[in-house]
């Protein structure tokens, strides 16, 4: 079954029509509509609201298990709790969706807050130039990205400021 046909028939089977489940879910009756014929599916937050709203597991909507009951802790983990936050299963989620190049970045702004890395920087010209294209590439990118590019790049000023925090 799809996540469309999961939310209908938790839906029936609740007895509520689409314009209480769209109210339950903060969304458009539209929306609803549109997960019930798998022309979209829920964001996750929507989804949240759905699971308490039904009071049933995540899997139970999405017809798939998106994480184990644990986390196995690999050697040298220092994690007490053998289970995903619900944080943690959101940034998850996130990653999954990202580029190979996205997850490389992740990947190293990890590793950097660590400390397990330190950052070598190329010379200030090379930097330069290297903005510069990137700005040019950039113009007319959608406003969301831009804000969002904005957003990381304010971070990394903070971290070069201020390396030990």
């Amino acid at each position: 079954m799809t996540i469309g046909e999961h939310i209908k028939k938790f839906r029936t089977a609740h007895g509520i029509s689409q314009k209480e489940l769209a109210e339950a879910g903060g969304v458009s009756i539209g929306a609803v509509s549109a997960w019930e014929q798998d022309r979209n599916t829920p964001r996750q937050r929507v989804l949240i609201k759905l699971v308490k709203h039904f009071n049933v597991p995540m899997e139970e909507i999405t017809g798939e298990r998106l994480f184990p009951d644990t986390l196995e802790l690999g050697p040298g983990a220092t994690g007490t709790k053998p289970f995903y936050t619900q944080e943690e299963a959101r940034l998850i989620l996130q990653y999954r969706k990202l580029s190979q190049r996205g997850k490389n970045t992740v990947q190293a702004v990890i590793q950097a807050q660590l400390g397990h890395q330190t950052i070598t920087l190329p010379a200030v010209d090379t930097i330069r130039e290297d903005c510069q294209d990137f700005l040019m590439d950039i113009q007319s990118a959608d406003p969301e990205l831009v804000k969002e590019l904005r957003r990381y790049f304010n971070y990394l000023k903070g971290i070069a400021r201020n390396p030990k925090e």
